[in-house]
Order: structure tokens, then sequence, then C-alpha cells
């Protein structure tokens, strides 16, 4: 039976679900800001997102005090300013993390940018942060920018500070996908900020912002203006302006001192419930507020494990293999943690039978021929299953958080074939 999509939330809504994915107003943002009348175009009062001037351009001002770059409000999530700053090295050559978000590969084909990888170093299916030594191995003597992702989806940060002065004496850009970072500012429990030459950061995400309420952070001044010119070029001439006051919300609520004391609570809260917990373990990340729990330990796979939360009204923000991940914010209330408790209580309850089967963990690539190569070369189209030992002529496979699982050039192995049919 069909059901609107209106109709579909709104039911899911009225469960009053635990809600431990983003956004991250958990459901709890000020209806004021939402009401349908703050819905307006450009107009004399209402100013220009891009080429603010007044209320938009004191906004971001202020976002600036906390961020400490020039900064770009976005009503087109992440996806649009990371376009507009690998716009910046078309035609040139970059070098990026393998397992980047698929907004960075999209890029490379829109700007003809071509790309060196640095390979990603895998252990228990987990892939590892990048390093500067992994960067240092893997530039080449005409590399324009280097694009890294900190944190990462599992809450793990990097070097950034090293890296960035590793680049900068060798007159080399970084531009930083930081989307899940924009609470860094928030408190001291945190790690710090990802200063780049760009940032990119998704408010929404682990913020009091609507989705798709994103921000671009410009720390090096030479490129401001270039930046704006290629977000101008990019972004929608109708930004709603119920997301930029989400935005504008998620900024100040992010540079409230006040907010400390609201860390501080969900530290506790977090701190409590891996206390509690017997077999599963938790991954000692950087990001207090991604947990990263561990179920393999009890005979389930993260997908199972996802099924009795659900049954207990709670929702992760994604399963792999062996791990559910929890995006917590201070909005998240106390019976959220109650249900949750209870819900992996049941987990690991008891040590539920494994039947043998297997688990499928990120498979480890090898290139057969450079990437841009592989787009543009002859092809057929094969089933999957059949296709080991042969080399992939497009990216394929999803992997959190829209990370290719196999590149086109890349070798495609038993292991990619077993990982996309069974986690697809």
């Amino acid at each position: 039976m069909y059901k609107s999509i209106s109709k579909a939330v709104s039911d899911f809504s009225s469960l009053s679900p635990a809600r431990f994915f983003m956004p991250g107003h958990k459901g709890k943002y000020p209806e004021k800001l939402l009401d349908p009348a703050l819905d307006i175009t450009e107009l004399d009062f209402s100013d220009n997102l891009l080429d603010p001037s007044g209320i938009i351009a004191e906004a971001q001002k202020k976002a600036e005090a906390c961020f400490g770059g020039k900064c770009f409000f976005s009503t087109c999530g992440s996806t649009v300013p990371i376009l507009a700053a690998l716009s910046l090295f078309k035609k040139k050559r970059i070098l990026m993390q393998r397992n980047s978000h698929i907004s960075v590969y999209n890029a490379l084909d829109l700007f003809d940018i071509t790309p060196d990888f640095i390979p990603c170093r895998v252990s228990n299916g987990l892939i590892a942060p990048v390093g500067l030594k992994d960067i240092e191995a893997a530039l080449k003597d005409d590399t324009s920018a280097v694009v890294i992702t900190v944190p990462d989806y599992y809450g793990q940060t990097a070097d950034v500070g090293s890296i960035y002065a590793f680049l900068k004496e060798k007159g080399i850009i970084l531009i930083i996908d930081g989307a899940h970072a924009a609470h860094f500012t928030a408190s001291k429990l945190l790690p710090p900020f990802p200063e780049g030459d760009i940032t990119v950061t998704s408010l929404h995400k682990t913020l009091p912002a609507l989705t798709s309420a994103a921000m671009a952070v410009v720390y090096n001044r030479n490129l401001t203006e270039k930046f704006k010119c290629a977000l101008n070029k990019l972004h929608t001439t109708s930004p709603s302006y119920l997301i930029l006051s989400s935005a504008e919300y998620a900024a100040d609520y992010a540079s409230d001192s006040k907010r400390e004391k609201d860390y501080s609570a969900l530290f506790d809260n977090i701190n409590a419930l891996k206390k509690s917990s017997r077999r599963i373990k938790y991954l000692d990340n950087q990001d207090f507020t991604r947990v990263v729990a561990d179920i393999s330990e009890t005979g389930l796979s993260g997908k199972e494990g996802m099924k009795i939360l659900e049954k207990h009204n709670v929702y992760c923000e994604f399963a792999d293999e062996r791990r559910l991940v929890f995006i917590a914010t201070p909005f998240n209330s106390e019976e959220d943690f109650a249900k949750l408790n209870k819900a992996l209580s049941e987990i690991e309850r008891e040590k539920h039978h494994d039947n043998g089967k297997e688990i499928y963990l990120f498979p480890k690539s090898e290139f057969a021929m450079p990437y841009k190569a592989a787009l543009s070369a002859e092809w057929e189209e094969v089933e999957l299953v059949n296709a080991e030992n042969r080399i992939s002529a497009v990216n394929a496979g999803i992997y959190p958080p829209s990370v290719p699982v196999l590149l086109a050039g890349e070798w495609i192995s038993r292991n990619h074939i077993k990982y996309i049919i069974n986690t697809g």
C-alpha cells in the first residue's frame, strides 16, 4: 500500500525512538525555527547567500569567531563545498585517501583531476586513520593538493597539525572533509577542529541543524575569493532560509561556552553505558560522541544487532559486519540511553549461535591500472560473480559513508565479490 513520505516519517516520529543517528538535534529542534512562514526568498532585508552583505554576512561572521577562518554556509550539504574546493584543481594532480567520500570521486570526473591514492591500512575490517608517513610516501612532484577525511565515520581522527605544517612547507594545499567534526568546537573533551587550507563540515550531522546545513571554513586567505566564486557556480540560487537559520543556530550552539556542561553530562552517560557492557567491546576513538560497539563476541553480526536495537525502539547510525555505530549528542535524553542500555543488554545477555557464518570485512585492494585510464578504457559488462581477477571499469559497492568498495582500475578479488554481494 502506498504511503507518502510525510506519512512514513510522521509514523516513525510518533514512536518516539531513541535517535542515535544524524541529524544532531534528535528531533528536538526549536519549533519557532520550523515555522513555514520563515520559508522565504531573497528580499531587500533577507540578504543573498551567494553575495552576502547583511544578515547572512553577519551570521557567517559570528561563525568565524568560533571556527577561526572565513565561513561560507551551504544549504546543499557538504557535497557542494567539497566540489567547489576541488574545482580549484581542475586538470591537476591531487593525493587523496582511498576511503574518501563519493563526492570527492565525483569531483575527479567533473573537473578532470588526476588522483593518486593513499592506500588503506585495514585491521579487523576497520580502516586506520591517515598518517603523515602515509602522505609522505604517496606524494609526487606535481601533487597540487591533498584531500583527507577527519574524523572518519568511526570517530577516528588524524594528526592534522603535523600534516598541515608539512604540506605548507611544500606549498601543497590541504583540503579536509571534516563533515563529522562540526561539534569539535563545542567542548574541550573533544579533539580540536581540523584546520586545513579549506575544511568542509556538515553542521547537521552532529549539531542542532536541519539536514543539508553545512559550512566551508577557508583558512588560507589566498583561496578565499577563488573558493567563493567556485561555490557560487555550484550552489543553488534558491537556498532554504529554514536551513540557513538552522546553520546559524548550530554555529551559535557550537560557540557557546555553556555547552561544556552539556558535553560533560553526555560524556558521563556514554562512559556509564560502556562500563555496563561485558561482551561488547568499544572502539578507543578520539571522538567520544561516536560510540562504536563491536558485538562480534556475542555471535551476532552488526546487522543482526541492529534488528534487536530496533525491537527496543533504538536506531543507530549504521551497522557494519561486526559493529554498531551510534552518533550521540547532548540532545539525546536519559531515556534514550536507558533504552539503548536495555537493548545492548539483550544483545550480550547470552551467547548467540553464529552457526559458522562468515564475517565479511572491508577487502584490501590493489590497482591494476591507473584510475583515469580505467574510466576511459574499453569495457564489457559481466556478472559480478564471474568478475574475479578482472579489472573494474567503474566504482562499485558502498562502504560507510558512501565510500566505494572497489575503484575503477582495481583488481576484482574473490573478497570484493563476497563483500559486495553480502553487504549490499
